[in-house]
């Protein structure tokens, strides 16, 4: 006799295995149609559906997914008033079952119908109830719910738009927080239109270029094919035209001031003066990027004239307004000039979770160019400033690996002025250590990058190291008070596992030259 399974006493297992199969692909292609937002091609497969839970007399939940989908589907024959019932009817059965996974979705499509229907207040409620009951169910399309509401705003009033407007920033902002870039494009062409409509084509083309730029080409997406229509159009405007010159000068100001870092030295007044020029030209443009940039040049000339308050102040504007913005690429430098501003001001603990919070955004693919912005690689000179960090707080032996780390990831990088910082702090560390091979070692390096860089504050740097190393030698002899005896220097065994690497690599540098 046949095998049987459950309720379906009567059908074959065999059957009833691949009709069971069956209906979980229908339900996530229903599913793929709505998010999609296609109800046309739906119509099929919710009758199809709804065909196989009838057959089988299958559970609650499988009659709620399929009244509720029939019910979507309808868009024709007169059929558009009666479609929020059908639907408000599937979602009651699904509730009932005690089921809440994937109900933002059809919760979210319910509302558009309502409004659609003429029940646009219906609609904005649920849509409410529905992003206040995220905490405890699903997020995964709370973006398109964001957008959805601002689409419904805007239909029950077109001249008020400022709360359409917030709904969208906000959508946009959750979807680069979860890389959904789909999502993301959907919203910021939503945005991009708002803004059109109100004659801000500067601000529209802003908000869906960086969207558009490098989305995968695809005939399946609709909207990105609006979106490049849209962004074609809006390049033409005279505002945006504009507003591309202002960039431009910008970027060349940032440039400028990055230049002086290393031709005039941190904290000369043409460096300064440089970054405030861009600080001043960032206000006026979109682009927070840019205005990051000037925020870190002027507190590198805080840092380097030990202004202490100044120093503060924009160590706190530039961590705020980067961690403001949701997925921020700048976080990464904000929380690095965050531990050394603490390292600065003598908070150890402080700076040292800055670091790690800085090691731990880092992500290559998004920071590699940080090094040309931001006056090093934002990776490396954490981590050998942690390495100080730690060796002050007592964590010796977790100090040297990471400077080792820090020197690889400098290699790695090719950026002069990145090794140059990586250089320089063990240098520092051979000093906290007593150990003038080290400090000769370090000195010596640097001397090498000098060599193939015009002299600035690096060149200076070697030639203190040079010499402290020299008084080192001489204090050698000195034994600290105490029992500080047991932290003054470190066994060699691992002193050589940071400080080989780097002699050996001063001595091939050395030995190409000759």
């Amino acid at each position: 006799m046949p095998r049987t399974f459950g309720w379906a006493r009567s059908v074959p297992w065999c059957h009833y295995a691949r009709e069971w199969a069956k209906k979980t692909l229908l339900l996530i292609r229903l599913l793929l149609g709505l998010v999609r937002g296609d109800p046309e091609t739906a119509a099929a497969d919710s009758r199809a559906l709804a065909d196989i839970v009838s057959r089988y007399d299958l559970p609650a939940f499988w009659a709620g997914w399929a009244a509720f989908f029939q019910g979507w589907a309808k868009r024709s024959g007169g059929a558009e008033e009666t479609r929020p019932a059908d639907m408000r009817r599937g979602i009651a059965i699904y509730r009932e079952q005690g089921a809440l996974v994937w109900l933002s979705s059809v919760e979210a499509a319910l509302a558009i119908a309502e409004a659609s229907a003429g029940e646009i207040d219906a609609g904005l409620r649920r849509l409410d109830d529905a992003l206040a009951e995220l905490e405890r169910t699903e997020r995964w399309y709370e973006v398109e719910m964001h957008r959805i509401r601002a689409e419904i705003l805007l239909k029950r009033d077109p001249a008020n738009t400022a709360a359409a407007e917030q709904s969208l920033q906000a959508a946009i902002a959750i979807a680069q927080s979860q890389k959904a870039r789909s999502f993301e494009l959907r919203a910021a062409l939503s945005l991009a239109k708002l803004y059109r409509a109100a004659n801000r084509d500067a601000d529209a083309y802003a908000v869906l270029a960086p969207v558009v730029e490098g989305f995968p080409p695809t005939q399946q997406f609709p909207e990105l094919t609006e979106a490049q229509t849209l962004l074609s159009a809006l390049s033409e405007s005279d505002a945006v035209r504009s507003a591309a010159v202002s960039q431009r000068r910008l970027r060349l100001q940032t440039s400028l001031g990055n230049g002086l870092f290393h031709a005039k030295g941190y904290g000369a007044p043409e460096t300064s003066a440089a970054f405030a020029r861009a600080r001043e030209m960032a206000n006026r443009v979109k682009d927070a990027s840019e205005r990051f940039s000037a925020y870190y040049g002027l507190w590198v000339g805080h840092l380097t004239r030990c202004e202490p308050a100044p120093l503060r102040e924009m160590t706190e504007l530039f961590l705020h307004e980067a961690t403001a913005r949701p997925d921020c690429p700048e976080a990464v430098v904000a929380h690095k000039i965050s531990g050394y501003t603490r390292w600065y001001l003598g908070d150890f603990a402080g700076a040292h979770q800055h670091f790690q919070k800085t090691i731990e955004l880092y992500d290559q693919a998004r920071h590699a160019d940080f090094a040309n912005g931001f006056g090093n690689d934002p990776r490396a000179s954490a981590e050998v400033f942690d390495a100080i960090s730690l060796w002050v707080l007592g964590r010796i032996d977790e100090a040297l690996p990471l400077a080792h780390r820090a020197f690889a990831d400098a290699e790695s990088a090719a950026h002069p002025p990145t090794m140059g910082v990586v250089l320089t702090w063990p240098a520092f560390l051979g000093l906290f250590r007593r150990s003038p091979e080290a400090v000769a070692t370090y000195s010596q390096a640097l001397a090498d990058i000098v060599s193939i860089r015009p002299p600035s504050l690096l060149g200076r740097l070697r030639g203190i190291f040079s010499g402290l190393g020299k008084v080192v030698r001489r204090c050698q002899c000195v034994e600290p008070p105490g029992d500080a005896t047991r932290h003054h220097h470190l066994s060699g065994a691992a002193c050589s596992g940071v400080d080989e690497p780097c002699r050996s690599r001063a001595r091939d540098r050395r030995s190409e030259r000759r």
